[in-house]
């Protein structure tokens, strides 16, 4: 039974992921290659080896890690998109209502005219007409007196 029992030592192929977070072992343990000894379930095989379930839930914490990080990548991808939408319906809304804005003000600048306030009046049957005589101008000199300034 002895002869059927090879004893690998692993300490020349260490893993590409365990010499990047370094902890590469010296002192690893000699793996079984007798299937009818080994437990169930203890074991993973691969084609350049064997692997005991040690040595893989070993890099456990660091496949985690790297997994929250992308979750938190692919979070923060979606949230610039939203970020994008809403700044990009802000634009158009402000838009919108800058142009709603200078409609008004026209309107209002329209509206405000002298010709377009008598003809609502009369309209509204409020009995105001068009004065006819030409304004009269003030002068301060004349103690209060008017003149009235020609048209020309």
């Amino acid at each position: 039974m002895n002869q059927n029992r090879r004893r690998i030592e692993k300490s020349e192929s260490v893993g590409f992921w365990s010499t990047l977070m370094g902890r590469a072992d010296r002192h690893h343990a000699q793996v079984d290659n007798d299937p009818e000894e080994s437990e169930p379930g203890t074991t993973a095989t691969s084609v350049s080896g064997q692997w005991q379930w040690s040595d893989l839930s070993r890099h456990i914490p660091f496949i985690i890690y790297c997994t929250l990080l992308l979750l938190l990548y692919i979070a923060n991808g979606h949230n610039q998109e939203s970020m994008q939408r809403r700044i990009l319906t802000t634009r158009q809304e402000v838009e919108d209502l800058k142009a709603e804005y200078i409609l008004l003000q026209a309107e209002v600048m329209h509206l405000g005219r002298r010709s377009q306030v008598l003809d609502r009046l009369q309209t509204m049957g409020m009995g105001w007409k068009a004065p006819q005589d030409p304004p009269i101008e003030l002068n301060p000199e004349s103690n209060g007196t008017s003149t009235q300034k020609e048209g020309k």
